[in-house]
């Protein structure tokens, strides 16, 4: 209850997040990570480009996520959906964690205007959202397995990893395997 109480009021519960640090659970911005978050923002919705292409463009050029990782498309997808970027606070998203994961989503969780300051204006991230919604295919990988050349392949024009997929099926019911880059 003393977590929820501390939602409700606009105060952090705690954890790490990209863009500030937490001093006795007081989100502080940090300007150097602030920029990275301002740059992912940019380019999704000013340049249209995607998670992907923005992931390996933050790691071409040598930034690292809080935990001095790579980043991946999930880690600039999150970033991109996290309230916490337009100032405010979110709290018991996920219930039954342990058993549920990601299935045991909680339809009634807290979110309000939080006490910390805002790295990102509440129309650039409500633009952001609103374009990932709309990218948003609802459909899921057709195919699991992996493909040889996956991670190997570049474009020798923009340095995009090449990813594999199969192609429509053929008349004999067989599908032609190819290489594509996501500019």
């Amino acid at each position: 209850m003393g977590m929820s109480q501390r939602a409700k009021e606009g105060l952090w519960n705690g954890g790490q997040v990209l863009g500030y640090k937490s001093i006795n659970k007081e989100l502080i911005i940090v300007p150097q990570e602030a920029e990275i978050v301002k740059l992912i923002f940019q380019k999704f919705t000013d340049e249209c480009w995607g998670t992907k292409r923005i992931s390996n463009y933050l790691n071409s050029i040598g930034y690292r996520t809080k935990n001095g990782k790579a980043f991946s498309i999930t880690a600039v997808s999150t970033i991109i959906k996290n309230p916490v970027y337009k100032g405010y606070i979110q709290y018991n998203q996920v219930i039954n964690w342990e058993k549920e994961r990601r299935n045991g989503k909680n339809p009634d969780y807290i979110i309000c205007k939080g006490v910390h300051g805002a790295i990102i204006d509440e129309a650039t991230w409500d633009k952001a959202n609103s374009v990932a919604k709309q990218r948003a295919t609802g459909t899921p990988r057709q195919y699991s397995g992996t493909f040889p050349l996956t991670g190997l392949a570049k474009c020798p024009e923009c340095g995009t990893f090449m990813t594999s997929l199969y192609g429509a099926k053929r008349k004999d019911g067989t599908r032609k395997r190819c290489l594509r880059g996501i500019p």
